[in-house]
């Protein structure tokens, strides 16, 4: 089941996220919720009441979103809960060019499937730490 994150979602959120290669981005507990709070939509799979993933995504709902934050429980996917969650998270909108970062190459066949393709026009510029 796909739904909202919920308050008492958060450490479960936080634990499935460290555990898959985000440990420094959610290491602290109240800028993770703020995280949370602050997204467009910010949503869980839940399968027998256990959180199996989750995503998030910061929108105008016109012309441009970002997907962030996208991971799904290796024990969990090849089962179409990274696709209910990715579309969910997109909405509707139509006309809106999505953005992401995907780090794991591994990862890149499910973003070709949904649509998305390598681009060489973006820029980025890392934050200071």
């Amino acid at each position: 089941m796909i739904r909202p994150v919920r308050p008492d979602d958060l450490e479960a959120v936080r634990a499935l996220l460290a555990a898959h290669g985000w440990a420094d981005r959610v290491a602290d507990q109240a800028r993770f919720a703020n995280v949370v709070r602050w997204s467009e939509r910010a949503l869980v799979a839940e399968e027998g009441g256990k959180v199996v993933a989750f995503g998030r995504v910061v929108t105008d709902g016109v012309w441009n979103g970002y997907l962030s934050m996208v991971v799904v429980d290796p024990g969990y996917r090849r089962r179409g809960i990274g696709t209910e969650l990715v579309t969910e998270l997109m909405g509707p909108g139509t006309g809106i060019t999505w953005l992401l970062r995907a780090r794991d190459p591994d990862s890149m066949p499910f973003w070709e499937k949904l649509g998305f393709r390598h681009s060489e026009i973006t820029m980025e510029k890392l934050r200071e730490t």
